[in-house]
C-alpha cells in the first residue's frame, strides 16, 4: 500500500482473438485514487497477441490506471469492448549494463527455406539467472529474411539497460535428391526401340525427386497406367496427378503401387510451378470439375497451367479457370479500421503507422496490401484494413461529426448526402480529412 516508484506498465493482448485488443491508450497515475495525473501516450499493435509496453518517465504513485481510446475488433466490433490477459507494473530499479553481461547467440542458422524473420538462438546469462526476451530484453533484427550475414539488435529493458549489437550468419541448406530406385524386375534388359518391354533404370539421367521439383510432370486428363512388361492397364491417374519417374523415349516410367509402369508423353505435361494471385472471386474445382468451393481476390497460389485452368495443391489437385489467376495483384482501396503499422515491403519492419479511416490504394496480394510509402514499397495486413469502394449514403436525422480521434467537430443535416465506407459503427467519409458519423444516421 505504500508508494513505489515505478516506470512502466506492461499489457498481454489476448492470443486468439483480435476482438478487445488495445490500440491507442493512455496511462495515467495517482496516490490518492482522486486526483491522476497522465505519465504517457501510445498505440500498441492489434494484430498480434502477446506482451505490449507503454514506458514513462519514473515517478513515485500508489494507484495506476490504463485508458483505453481505441480498441480492435472483428467486422463491426470495433471500439466495442476492451480486452486484457494480464497487466503488470514494472518498479523502478537500479539497471544493469547488458554489455557486461555473457551473451551468447548462434554464430550459423541453416534453413531449408528462406522465410521473413529467420532469427538466431540467444542465451544471456546475469550469474546464474537466464534472462528472457520481453521481459528483460528486446531484440530487433536487420537482413534476417535472407542467406548471408544478419544482424540482431539486443537492448535491455526493466533492470537492464544497453544495447548490444551481434553478427549471425544464415546459410541456405543445399539437400540432395534422392537416389533413384532400381526396380528388381524385368530381369531381361529391354531395346529402346521397343518401349513396351521392361527398362532397367540402374542408370537414369536425372535424380528422381520426393517432392515437385523446378520442372514436374502432370498429367493432362483422365489417363491409363500401364505395366511395362505386360502393357496392361493396372490403374488410372485423374487430371493434375504429379508424377515424379524417369523419361525415356516416347514414355515416363514410375513406380506404381509397388510396380514398374509407364504413361505415354503425350498423356502428360512437362511445367514449372509459378507464384499467382487470384484476381477475382472464382470457383475451385476437382480433378473432375466438380465445384467445391471459391476463392476470393488476392489469394496466393502456387499452380501450373493444364489446359485452360490453373492446377495447384491444396489436399488435393485443385482448379481454377485460368482467366482469373495472374502474377500480379489485384488493384484495391482500403481503409484502415484501427491505428495500425506500416511494414517495408521487404524488411517486414515497422516503418510508421495509419489512424482509423485512412485511405490506402494499392495491390492486394495473399495475406498483405502492398502499396508506396514515403518513397519506399511497404505492406499493411489484410487484417487491418476494409476493403470498400466508396458508395452515397443520405443522412437520415441530425448527427454529430467526429474525426478520427473520435472528437465532435460538427454536425450534419438531414438530407445531406456523403461517399461513405462503412468502418464498424461508423460511416467514413472525407471532408478535409476522414470524418466518421454513427451507421443508424444515414440510409
Amino acid at each position: 500500500d505504500e508508494p513505489t516508484k515505478i516506470e512502466a506498465l506492461r499489457y498481454y493482448a489476448r492470443d486468439v482473438q483480435v476482438n478487445g485488443r488495445i490500440g491507442e491508450y493512455e496511462v495515467y497515475v495517482s496516490n490518492d485514487n482522486a486526483s491522476w495525473e497522465k505519465v504517457t501516450t501510445g498505440s500498441w499493435d492489434t494484430s498480434k497477441g502477446g506482451w505490449q509496453i507503454a514506458k514513462f518517465t519514473p515517478v513515485t504513485a500508489k494507484y495506476i490506471k490504463l485508458n483505453s481510446l481505441t480498441s480492435a475488433g472483428e467486422g463491426d466490433q470495433g471500439n466495442k469492448f476492451v480486452s486484457a490477459a494480464e497487466l503488470r507494473v514494472r518498479k523502478n530499479i537500479e539497471k544493469l549494463d547488458l554489455t557486461k553481461l555473457d551473451i551468447n547467440i548462434e554464430e550459423k542458422v541453416i534453413v531449408e527455406k528462406i522465410k521473413d524473420d529467420i532469427r538466431t538462438n540467444i542465451t544471456i546469462k546475469d550469474g546464474d539467472k537466464t534472462l528472457k526476451e520481453l521481459v528483460d530484453y528486446t531484440l530487433s533484427f536487420e537482413n534476417n529474411n535472407k542467406a548471408g550475414k544478419a544482424k540482431v539488435v539486443i537492448e535491455g529493458i526493466a533492470g537492464y539497460t544497453g544495447k548490444v549489437e551481434k553478427e549471425y550468419e544464415i546459410i541456405l541448406k543445399v539437400t540432395e535428391p534422392e537416389k533413384p530406385v532400381k526396380p528388381t524386375e524385368p530381369e531381361k534388359p529391354v531395346k529402346p526401340t521397343e518401349p513396351e518391354k521392361p527398362v532397367r533404370l540402374t542408370e537414369p539421367e536425372k535424380p528422381v525427386k520426393p517432392t515437385e521439383p523446378e520442372k514436374s510432370i502432370y498429367t493432362k486428363s483422365s489417363s491409363n497406367i500401364r505395366d511395362v512388361e505386360t502393357n496392361e492397364v493396372i490403374g488410372k491417374y485423374e487430371k493434375g496427378k504429379y508424377i515424379k519417374g524417369e523419361i525415356k523415349g516416347d514414355y515416363i516410367y514410375f513406380t506404381y503401387q509397388g510396380k514398374l509402369a509407364k504413361m505415354h508423353l503425350s498423356r502428360v505435361i512437362e511445367a514449372s510451378p509459378e507464384e499467382l494471385y487470384i484476381n477475382k472471386t472464382v470457383n475451385i474445382r476437382d480433378n473432375k470439375g466438380q465445384v467445391l468451393g471459391k476463392i476470393d481476390p488476392g489469394k496466393k497460389l502456387k499452380a501450373v497451367k493444364i489446359g485452360n485452368y490453373y492446377r495447384y495443391w491444396d489436399n488435393g489437385e485443385k482448379f481454377v479457370w485460368h482467366t482469373f489467376a495472374s502474377k500480379n495483384g489485384v488493384k484495391v482501396g482500403s481503409y484502415i479500421k484501427g491505428q495500425s503499422n506500416i511494414r517495408d515491403a521487404k524488411t517486414n519492419e515497422v516503418i510508421g503507422s495509419y489512424g482509423l479511416g485512412k485511405y490506402i490504394g494499392g495491390e492486394l496480394k495473399g495475406n498483405y496490401i502492398y502499396f508506396n510509402y514515403n518513397g519506399r514499397l511497404a505492406k499493411v495486413h489484410v487484417s487491418r484494413v476494409s476493403i470498400d469502394s466508396p458508395k452515397t449514403y443520405t443522412v437520415s436525422k441530425t448527427v454529430n461529426i467526429r474525426n478520427k480521434k473520435n472528437e465532435v467537430v460538427g454536425q450534419l443535416s438531414p438530407g445531406k448526402e456523403i461517399k461513405a465506407v462503412k468502418i464498424g459503427n461508423y460511416y467514413r467519409y472525407w471532408d478535409k480529412g476522414e470524418k466518421f458519423i454513427w451507421h443508424t444516421f444515414v440510409k
